[in-house]
C-alpha cells in the first residue's frame, strides 16, 4: 500500500481521535465554568466565568474545525516537508526577535508543561509512532517532536485557539487544566489506535528492549506523581552547545557546575525549575549562539579552567576592580562586560591561564546571565548609592555560585536567590527616613560585607548567612505589616467620616430645600444637628434606630418652625427633643439650656402678628424677627467626590476618563497584595502595593515598601495611568524573578548581535 494512502488514513483517524478529546474537554469545561461562577463572590469574576462558558459554546465548532485543519497541515508537512522552522514559539530566530506578551508567554509555558506530562505517560507509544512513520516514508530517523501528532503541536495549537475563544485569564486557566487532564489520561489510547492502524497496514516496528523499559519506568513514575508538576522537557537540538552537549545554563536538576575538588549544592535537588527560568532556555541559548561571532574569541584558544576561574573570582571578591565598581554610579555601564573581562585578565596576570585564553562556554553562559541579572536589579530598583555599590560587589560571589551550582537560576528556594530577594526587599525605596529604616540599611550593609569577607565556596556558610539576614528581614516585614494595617485603618476611618458627613449634608439639604430660617435655628441645624447625625452615623450606622431618632429631631424642629409660621404655638417638649444633639456637640447643661431657649424664642418670633396701623409695637417686633432670618444654602451634591489630596500622597497627573476597557478589566482583577510600578507627576518611579479596596468608594489604597500610604486611586484612574505607560502590573515581586523576566524581554526585543556586543569580551 502506498505511503500516501496510509498517511491519509492516519490523518483521518487522528482528526477523529483528537476531536473526541476536544469534545470531552468542552463538555467538562461547561460544567466546571458554571460551578466556578456559582462559588465566586466577586461579581466581576462571576461574569468572566459565565462569559467564558458562553464563548466556549459559541466557538466550539470553530475550534474543532481549526484543530482539524491544523492536523491536516501537520500530516501534509510531514509528507512534503517545508523549509525548517522553529519547533517551539519560544525558539527565537536571530534576525526576528520580538517581545512576547506576558499572557502569551504564560500560555506557551502551559502548553509546554502539558506536552511534557503527556510525553512522560506516552513515551513508548510515541516512540513506536515515530519509528512507524520513519519506516512508512523511508526516513532514517524521525524524532518524536517531528511527528505530526507530537504532544507539543496539539497543546500549543489548542492553547492558541483557546486564547482566541476565552479572553479572561482565570477561566482560560481552568479550561487549560481540564485539557491537560484529558490529554494525560486519553492521549495514549489515541496514539495506540494510530499505531494499531499502521500495524494492520504492514508497518511492523519494535522499540529496543532498553528503550521500552525506560519508557515504562518514566510512565510509572509519572503515574505515581499523580499529576504533580513535571520537569521541563530536554532542550531541543537547537539549544545544545558545542559537541552536542546541552548548555549548562539551559538545564536544571542534579548535574551542573561543580567545584572539581568537592561539589557545591545549595538547592533542593528535587525542586522543579520555575516557569520563568524554563521560558529563558531557548531565548538565552539563541542569544549565546549570536554572541560567539562578535566576541572575537578564537575557537582554538586555550580555555580558562573552572578551578582557575573560581580562584580568580575569590581574589576579586576581596578586592573588586574599579572598572566593576563604576557600574554602581554609571547607569550606562554593564556588570557583565567588566566582570568577564576582569576575570580573564586577572587570571592571566596571576598565571592561572595562558595569554590569549578564553572562558569556557558553560562558564561564560553563567557569567553573562549573572551580569544581566544584576544589571536589571540595579535598573529596576530605587536604591541608595551605598546599596548600589554593595549589589555590584555581590555580583562577584554570585558569579562563583553560578559556576558552582546552576540551580540558583532554576530554583526559587535556592539560598543565594532568597538572599538577593531579601536584600532588595529591605533596601528598595529605603532612604533611611526613619531610625528603623536606617538600622535596616546598616544591617544589610553589614551582612553583605560579611558575605564578601567570609564566604569562600562553603554551602553551609552561605545558607547560615541567608537565614540570619532573613530573620532581620522578617522583623522588618512584621513592622511594615503593622504600619500597613494602621494606614488602611486610617484611610477606612477617613472614608467613613466623609460618608457620614455627606449623609448629614444630604439630610440638611433635603430638609431645608433652599429656604431660610432664623439664625438660632439655622445655626443649630448646620452645626449641632449635623454633628450629631455624623457621630450617630459613624457609631450606629445609617439604618439604625439611633440615626432615625437623630434625624427626627431636626425634622421635628423644622416642622415646628413651619407650624409656627402658620400661627401655631412652639411645642412644649422641643427642648427635650433637641437635648441629645446639644449634648453630642459638647455643650454643657447651662449652654444647652441657653441654646434651647434661643430656639424656642425664635419659633415664637415667626408667629404671625397683628398688622393693623395702630399696632406699631407689633410691626417693630415683626421687623426685628425678620432681621433674625438668614439664608441657609443647600449642600452641593456631585456624582463623584473631588479627590482629597492627603498629606504624603504622590501627585498623579492623569485624565481618569481616558482609559482602555482591557486595562480597566486587568485593574479590577487585581487582588490585595498585588504590586504595581507607578510613575508620579514628577516622573519618579515607585513600587506600590495594593493594600485595601474601599467598599464605599471602590478606591484602591496603595502603600510603599514601608507600609506608608502612597495614594488612593479609582480603577479608572489606574487604567488611565496604564494607557499613558505610567503604571504597570508586576507579575512577580521578588527581585530575582523580576530580573529574569526582564532579561527575557531584553533578549527578545533587541537584535542578538547588539545584545551580544554589549556583553562580549573585547
Amino acid at each position: 500500500m502506498q505511503s500516501s494512502t496510509v498517511l491519509a488514513e492516519l490523518r483521518a483517524l487522528a482528526q477523529r481521535q483528537v476531536g473526541v478529546l476536544i469534545a470531552k474537554v468542552f463538555e467538562q469545561a461547561d460544567n466546571a465554568l458554571f460551578d466556578m461562577s456559582q462559588s465566586i463572590i466577586s461579581s466581576t469574576e462571576q461574569l468572566d466565568f459565565l462569559g467564558a462558558m458562553r464563548d466556549l459554546r459559541r466557538q466550539r465548532r470553530s475550534v474543532e474545525e481549526a484543530m482539524n485543519r491544523a492536523i491536516a497541515d501537520w500530516f501534509g508537512d510531514f509528507q512534503a516537508p517545508r523549509p525548517p522552522q522553529a519547533e517551539s514559539p519560544l525558539e527565537i530566530k536571530a534576525d526576528a526577535l520580538s517581545l512576547v506578551d506576558t499572557e502569551v508567554l504564560d500560555d506557551q509555558l502551559a502548553a509546554e508543561r502539558i506536552a511534557t506530562a503527556v510525553e512522560k505517560r506516552s513515551l513508548e507509544g510515541l516512540g513506536l509512532f515515530a519509528l512507524g512513520l520513519g519506516k512508512l516514508v523511508d526516513a532514517p530517523a524521525v524524532g518524536i517532536g517531528q511527528t505530526p501528532m507530537a504532544p507539543i503541536r496539539v497543546a500549543e495549537t489548542f492553547s492558541q485557539l483557546l486564547r482566541t475563544a476565552v479572553v479572561a485569564p482565570k477561566p482560560r486557566l481552568v479550561v487549560q487544566k481540564l485539557f491537560e487532564r484529558v490529554m494525560v489520561t486519553d492521549y495514549t489510547a489515541s496514539l495506540g489506535a494510530m499505531n494499531t492502524l499502521m500495524s494492520s497496514r504492514g508497518i511492523q516496528v519494535r522499540l529496543p528492549e532498553p528503550a521500552i523499559r525506560r519508557a515504562r519506568d518514566i510512565a510509572a513514575k509519572a503515574r505515581r506523581e499523580e499529576g504533580g508538576p513535571a520537569r521541563p522537557a530536554p532542550a531541543p537540538e537547537a539549544v545544545r552547545g558545542e559537541d552536542g552537549e546541552q548548555p549548562t545554563v539551559a538545564g536544571g536538576g542534579q548535574g551542573g557546575w561543580r567545584r572539581p575538588h568537592g561539589g557545591f549544592t545549595l538547592a533542593d535537588g528535587n525542586e522543579v525549575p520555575d516557569a520563568v527560568f524554563s521560558a529563558m532556555l531557548d531565548v538565552f541559548a539563541n542569544y549565546l549562539k549570536g554572541q560567539r561571532d562578535p566576541s572575537g574569541r578564537r575557537e582554538g584558544a586555550p580555555c580558562l579552567s573552572q578551578e582557575a576561574a573560581l580562584d580568580t573570582l575569590s581574589a576579586m571578591q576581596a578586592d573588586p576592580p574599579q572598572s566593576l565598581l563604576v557600574v554602581a554610579v554609571d547607569p550606562n555601564t554593564s556588570v557583565a562586560l567588566p566582570l568577564k573581562r576582569e576575570l580573564l585578565g586577572a587570571a592571566i596576570a596571576a598565571g592561572r591561564a595562558e595569554p590569549g585564553s578564553r572562558i569556557q562556554l558553560a562558564d561564560e553562559q553563567a557569567l553573562s546571565l549573572v551580569g544581566m541579572l544584576f544589571d536589571t536589579v540595579l535598573d529596576q530598583g530605587d536604591f541608595e548609592p551605598e546599596i548600589r555599590e554593595r549589589f555590584v560587589r555581590l555580583s562577584v560571589p554570585y558569579a562563583k555560585v553560578a559556576l558552582l551550582d546552576r540551580r540558583m537560576f532554576a530554583h526559587k528556594s535556592h539560598p543565594a536567590r532568597r538572599l538577593l530577594n531579601a536584600i532588595a526587599e529591605a533596601c528598595e525605596g529605603n532612604h533611611a527616613e526613619s531610625k528603623a529604616d536606617r538600622e535596616l540599611l546598616d544591617s544589610t550593609i553589614a551582612i553583605v560585607d560579611r558575605l564578601l569577607r567570609e564566604w569562600k565556596d562553603d554551602a553551609e556558610a552561605f545558607t547560615a548567612i541567608e537565614r540570619e539576614f532573613n530573620a532581620t528581614v522578617e522583623q522588618h516585614r512584621r513592622r511594615v505589616s503593622l504600619t500597613e494595617k494602621r494606614t488602611a485603618e486610617a484611610h477606612k476611618g477617613r472614608e467613613r467620616l466623609e460618608t457620614a458627613r455627606a449623609a448629614a449634608a444630604l439630610e440638611l439639604s433635603s430638609l431645608l430645600g433652599g429656604r431660610s430660617a432664623p439664625r438660632p435655628i439655622a445655626n443649630f441645624l448646620r452645626h449641632e444637628w449635623m454633628h450629631h447625625l455624623t457621630v450617630t452615623h459613624l457609631r450606629e450606622g445609617e439604618d439604625s434606630e439611633a440615626y432615625r431618632k437623630a434625624t427626627s429631631a431636626g425634622v421635628t424642629l423644622w416642622l415646628s418652625l413651619l407650624a409656627c409660621e402658620r400661627g401655631a404655638d412652639a411645642p412644649l417638649g422641643i427642648t427635650q427633643l433637641l437635648q441629645p444633639a446639644l449634648s453630642a456637640s459638647g455643650q454643657g447643661a447651662d449652654e444647652a439650656r441657653v441654646l434651647a431657649d434661643e430656639i424656642v424664642r425664635a419659633l415664637r418670633s415667626v408667629r404671625p402678628v397683628d398688622t393693623a396701623p395702630d399696632s406699631a409695637a407689633g410691626a417693630a417686633v415683626a421687623d426685628a424677627s425678620m432681621s433674625e432670618f438668614e439664608s441657609v444654602p443647600a449642600a452641593e451634591l456631585v456624582a463623584v467626590a473631588v479627590p482629597e489630596q492627603v498629606e504624603g500622597d504622590v501627585e498623579i497627573d492623569v485624565d481618569p476618563r481616558a482609559f482602555l476597557a482591557d486595562d480597566l478589566a486587568r485593574i479590577r482583577a487585581l487582588e490585595v497584595g498585588a504590586w504595581v510600578d507607578l510613575t508620579d507627576a514628577s516622573g519618579k518611579h515607585q513600587a506600590a502595593k495594593l493594600s485595601w479596596v474601599s467598599p464605599i468608594s471602590q478606591k484602591m489604597l496603595f502603600v510603599n515598601r514601608r507600609g506608608v500610604r502612597l495614594c488612593a486611586l479609582t480603577a479608572e484612574e489606574m487604567a488611565a495611568l496604564m494607557r499613558e505607560d505610567k503604571l504597570s502590573i508586576r507579575e512577580v515581586d521578588s527581585a530575582f524573578e523580576r530580573a529574569m523576566t526582564q532579561v527575557i524581554g531584553t533578549l527578545k526585543s533587541q537584535p542578538v548581535a547588539a545584545v551580544a556586543h554589549s556583553h562580549a569580551i573585547h
